[in-house]
């Protein structure tokens, strides 16, 4: 068998040894720098909102952790506020139709449940 096609080959070299006998064409050196300009341009709007988020939720995390040492040092008295809170607070609202319709079925599965119990009773 002629060197480098044997079936033991790696299939990577094979196909560069097949690519080099191709001709490829791409575009002149203008070209390409006119493509990465637009491309760098229309990224440019997600690329800063994206920079946006991540320094909101720096300085989130950053709030946070000073609202819990504030809080467990003694510097705010939360107490106050604490004793205003509602007795009983509902469960978040679902985000979605997805969590909506998960959250119904486990309180029909709970009440079913709840019912089987009953009457096994």
């Amino acid at each position: 068998m002629p060197a480098g096609n044997s079936a033991d080959e790696p299939a990577q070299t094979k196909g560069s040894r097949a690519l080099g006998k191709c001709w490829l064409w791409y575009p002149g050196l203008e070209e390409q720098d006119n493509i990465v300009e637009f491309v760098e341009e229309a990224s440019s709007p997600s690329d800063r909102a994206v920079a946006q988020a991540h320094r909101a939720i720096s300085l989130l995390r950053e709030y946070r952790t000073r609202l819990i040492a504030d809080v467990v040092t003694g510097k705010l008295d939360v107490r106050e506020p604490a004793a205003r809170l509602p007795e009983e607070v509902d469960g978040p609202e679902p985000l979605d139709e997805a969590d909506a319709l998960a959250d119904a079925e486990d309180a029909m599965a709970d009440d079913l449940d709840t019912e089987l119990q009953e009457a096994e009773a």
